[in-house]
């Protein structure tokens, strides 16, 4: 008798634990201090129609000051991406990146950490938006239309 009840909450256990999900994410790691952070410099190739960067006097250009690191702490254990600022309080990343998150850790090129406040995601297009509380410490022009196509050769 005592054994059919033990045996009846153990599968009771078993079945709110799948019904769960992992139940609690995982610790996340500490954050990446600007010591382990280098700088590399930017490519030397360009696409022709790309206009130049403008190296800032910290020595990172405007591309460098608008991508974002992007941690992912979930049920899964911890993933990272990446993304970029498209207005003071918005960044672009792709949806894998910021799906079936716990806990998401935005990091600045210098090391800041910014704080999340949304996130809005298509499915279909793999990509995501993500508003943060904290300004973005340079933000990316998108293109106002389509641009050419390429030239024959």
């Amino acid at each position: 008798m005592i054994f059919g009840r033990l045996r009846v909450a153990f599968a009771g256990v078993l079945c709110l634990l799948a019904l769960s999900g992992c139940g609690v994410a995982p610790v996340p790691p500490p954050p990446v201090t600007n010591a382990a952070q280098t700088h590399a410099p930017a490519s030397p190739i360009a696409a022709p129609t790309a206009p130049a960067p403008i190296i800032t006097l910290s020595g990172f250009s405007a591309y460098e000051r608008a991508a974002l690191r992007v941690r992912n702490i979930g049920c899964g254990g911890v993933s990272s991406g990446s993304g970029f600022a498209i207005a003071d309080h918005v960044f672009v990343t792709n949806r894998h990146v910021v799906g079936g998150a716990a806990l998401l850790q935005v990091s600045t090129y210098d090391g800041r950490d910014i704080t999340v406040n949304a996130v809005g995601a298509v499915i279909v297009a793999d990509l995501a938006l993500v508003w943060t509380k904290e300004s973005l410490p340079a933000t990316l022009q998108l293109a106002l239309s389509t641009p050419p196509p390429p030239a024959r050769r």
